[in-house]
């Protein structure tokens, strides 16, 4: 993945373990590119950043560090939305030993109000109402791609990670290049949603 500079997450992300795992491992990836766009952001003080990103310091926990994205004006609602989601999904994973499957209630249902995922369910179902049969090939290639992605709950959630890296990562760019941080300047352009 383009988007990630650490290989040890690069390969992390990668890896097929269990459902239990990357419902676990995938969300701290896109915390750590949260982490990194909210540090892009602040005075460039390593110690005091640190001791506010620690476990227990003040912006130690996902949950108060999506606040603070979406009041920075970093992202938009609909991200905050899906990364409060998105951290749901893995506390619910983490702790509780019956659920192994991403196929099973709470876990479809907090995929099922992700606005990401819904999007890209949109996208599929009009692409596949005008499809014809003398479409190019790239355009069938892209259909068949997305319809794999979302054909059951885990691929979609694979999906949806990554499109979230890339979006926190386009944040963390722009805050870098010391320009103002445009939400539709974050959201990847037509033909753009692979990350791989």
């Amino acid at each position: 993945m383009r988007s990630l500079e650490d290989k040890a997450e690069e390969l992390a992300f990668y890896q097929h373990d269990s459902n239990r795992a990357v419902a676990v491992v995938w969300p701290a990836i896109v915390e750590n590119r949260l982490t990194d766009a909210l540090r892009s952001y602040m005075r460039p003080d390593r110690r005091a950043a640190d001791e506010m990103f620690s476990p227990n310091g003040a912006l130690g926990t996902f949950g108060q560090k999506i606040r603070l994205g979406y009041m920075l004006g970093l992202y938009e609602k609909d991200l905050r939305d899906d990364l409060v989601l998105l951290s749901r999904i893995r506390n619910a994973f983490a702790p509780r030993v019956d659920i192994t499957s991403f196929e099973v209630s709470p876990i479809r249902d907090q995929m099922d109000r992700m606005t990401v995922l819904k999007v890209h369910r949109q996208v599929l179902e009009q692409m596949q109402r005008e499809s014809k049969p003398d479409d190019d090939p790239r355009k069938k290639t892209q259909m068949s791609l997305l319809r794999d992605e979302l054909s059951d709950y885990r691929n979609s959630f694979h999906m949806c990670v990554r499109f979230m890296i890339h979006r926190l990562v386009a944040v963390e760019k722009a805050l870098k290049e010391q320009r103002p941080v445009n939400p539709s300047d974050v959201l990847p352009k037509e033909g753009a949603g692979d990350l791989t």
